[in-house]
């Protein structure tokens, strides 16, 4: 039994590990975008880093939603795909106005 427990608590981590790669990506492309916050120019560093990154917050919902099927897991996925869609988006916009 604790085993069981063990493994909900890793998958909750596995989970919240992944919202927040996604959702911290999401804002800093917003920003960049938007500038929101001035800062020092990335050139484009976070739009480039942010499929690699994604994929990696996806895996990690998904060894989550693995262990235990849980809501946290699946809104993982859910903003891992949103981000990786706004990364095309963002860069599809920015070739054209080229």
């Amino acid at each position: 039994m604790k085993n069981k427990n063990y493994m909900k608590g890793i998958s909750k981590v596995f989970a919240i590990i992944s919202i927040s790669i996604s959702l911290t990506m999401i804002m800093l492309m917003l920003n960049g975008l938007f500038e929101i916050i001035p800062c020092q120019n990335s050139g484009g560093l976070i739009v480039f880093m942010t499929p690699v990154i994604s994929i990696i917050g996806g895996v990690l919902a998904s060894i989550s939603l693995k262990i235990q099927s849980n809501i946290l897991a699946k809104v993982g996925i859910i903003t891992n795909s949103i981000s990786l869609i706004l990364v095309m988006v963002i860069m599809g916009s920015l070739s054209t106005t080229a």
